[in-house]
């Protein structure tokens, strides 16, 4: 991705296991989404991976509006606490320009409203998987691939309603690579929640990423 970029977004942190999320728009309208753990608000928690598209005109066009919002670029800095085991979000403006926050922080109104449009771009990048680990729930639980290209990875499997008093769960992948449009289904899972913690890698500009990765199914 080489055109200059136009706005980023990011969460990470928080109580383990931590969120990782980021989203990079580039002034052509390039857009990529990397989710290792998906911050538990709403956003779907049981996928993760690389995710790439071209966004529409008209939806660049409102890109470039809000990082030339004066109000905006005036909020740049850093609002506090930020803590590791809250986790933090920010916002890229240009290279040149960064605006992160606490997840207890109150930052300007503007601050909020560009997160909101730029958490509603990430959603729908995610409609475009490149290399993705997708689990579902049921009896088998599967692990798929919806991608175009292979992810590796290694996870721990457990089920319950919560993932702390959750079972672990025999025949979750120590090291396996699951080609794109592959499924890997595993018996005994009771129909009930599942949750994947363990390691992703996917390739980003021909390098490996290696990605902490936390899935939930219900």
């Amino acid at each position: 991705m080489s055109a200059p970029l136009l706005a980023a977004f990011g969460v990470a942190g928080g109580r383990p296991p931590a969120t990782m999320e980021s989203l990079r728009v580039l002034a052509d309208g390039r857009a990529r989404a990397i989710v290792g753990s998906a911050w538990p608000d709403g956003a779907r928690q049981d996928e993760a991976g690389l995710y790439e598209t071209t966004l529409a005109p008209d939806d660049v066009n409102v890109l470039r509006a809000l990082v030339a919002d004066d109000a905006l670029r005036s909020a740049g800095g850093e609002y506090g606490p930020i803590r590791a085991d809250s986790g933090a979000r920010s916002i890229g403006i240009g290279e040149d320009l960064t605006i992160r926050w606490g997840a207890f922080a109150e930052p300007p109104a503007p601050v909020i409203a560009a997160a909101e449009r730029l958490r509603d771009v990430l959603a729908r990048v995610r409609e475009h998987p490149v290399a993705v680990l997708r689990l579902r729930a049921g009896d088998p639980i599967e692990l798929s691939n919806p991608g175009s290209r292979p992810v590796r990875y290694g996870i721990q499997l457990r089920t319950g309603d919560a993932y702390d008093a959750a079972a672990p769960l025999d025949g979750g992948p120590d090291d396996e690579v699951l080609a794109p449009g592959d499924t890997r289904r595993i018996r005994n899972g009771g129909g009930r929640p599942v949750f994947a913690r363990g390691a992703l890698e996917i390739v980003v500009d021909e390098a490996p990423v290696p990605l902490d990765l936390f899935l939930v199914a219900r």
